[in-house]
């Protein structure tokens, strides 16, 4: 990063300033949802992120228009086109992120956010989880659980390791900085 900006900078600071001012509860899993982002956008470089302001690869729903996203033909990593949620910019992120985990499937990570690596699985469970192409329909029976706790492992993994990067802990440093200066300045959440 030497020098220049993180791509993930501006949406970090973000979603720290909306935990801070709206959902502390939620700070000690501030990282965990970075590095969701992270793993989701490839470090803030893919298109979706950088073209749409979309870090978590979320679909368009209608009611996504209250913080302004747009529904954008988009094709995904599977080839799929679909309508995925065009933000006007990084600050529209956080309300969305905490919008959508108050929905469905989702709610259940309200539960588990003081138990990050529980946090980690529920959030893979409930989202990345359903997603992949030929997850089990059945979702009660023996392999559809095997086969759920083992991708769920896996992500937890993959979302740890993130953490444990050089790359993300300068990132989160400069994050901290900039919202401290943003707070200390007056600006805070948008």
């Amino acid at each position: 990063m030497s020098g220049e900006k993180h791509p993930m900078r501006d949406v970090c600071v973000e979603l720290l300033l909306y935990i801070l001012a709206e959902k502390a509860r939620w700070a000690p899993c501030f990282e965990i949802l970075c590095a969701q982002m992270a793993l989701e956008s490839g470090h803030g470089k893919s298109d979706l992120a950088v073209g749409y302001n979309n870090f978590g690869g979320m679909k368009y729903r209608p009611w996504m228009a209250e913080v302004g996203a747009t529904p954008s033909d988009y094709t995904d990593w599977d080839n799929d086109r679909e309508a995925y949620a065009h933000l006007p910019g990084p600050e529209a992120y956080p309300p969305l992120k905490f919008k959508l985990m108050g929905k469905n499937r989702y709610r259940r990570t309200w539960k588990k956010h003081k138990e990050p690596g529980e946090f980690i699985r529920t959030l893979a469970l409930c989202g990345y989880v359903w997603t992949l192409p030929g997850f089990p329909k059945k979702r009660d029976d023996e392999t559809t659980l095997a086969y759920r706790t083992r991708v769920a492992a896996e992500y937890l993994k993959r979302i740890m390791k993130i953490q444990g990067s050089g790359d993300f802990q300068r990132l989160m440093d400069d994050v901290y900085q900039s919202a401290t200066k943003r707070i200390e300045e007056g600006g805070g959440h948008v």
